[in-house]
């Protein structure tokens, strides 16, 4: 089943050494149920304090009802929420929500956003050790 699903090489090893001026929340559109089961695969179960899934109580992105209650979970200003994605529908989930976003480019999802659509101030990454440095 996950025979090529694993997480980004070190990313682990940095969500352990975070920051905790750095919280971090999960906000996906996958059912809860594979969700976890990729999480816990990839090791990466332990790091996010809250989450919402695509089947719970909040609309799905773009609708921006789920990052507002992470926000306010974690009394976290727009000015101060970073969106990271890969997609236009991350784009404009934060857009809607008035968050920064980060799109990765070595996203699946990538591939699929009109590269004219992103906006001065509007963050890409080209791997994901880069996100380091835009959070320093």
């Amino acid at each position: 089943m996950f025979e090529t699903t694993r997480a980004y090489p070190a990313w682990p090893t940095r969500c352990a050494r975070s920051p905790d001026r750095h919280a971090m929340a999960l906000l996906t559109n996958k059912p809860e149920d594979s969700a976890r089961k990729v999480l816990a695969h990839c090791g990466l179960d332990g790091f996010f304090a809250h989450m919402v899934f695509g089947d719970g109580e909040f609309g799905r992105k773009p609708d921006p009802t789920g990052l507002r209650w992470l926000m306010r979970r974690h009394r976290a200003s727009a000015k101060r929420t970073i969106l990271i994605g890969d997609s236009e529908v991350d784009l404009a989930a934060a857009r809607a929500a008035g968050v920064r976003i980060c799109l990765a480019r070595y996203g699946f999802g990538f591939i699929r956003v009109d590269p004219a659509s992103i906006a001065g101030g509007e963050w890409c990454i080209d791997q994901p050790l880069d996100l380091l440095g835009l959070l320093q």
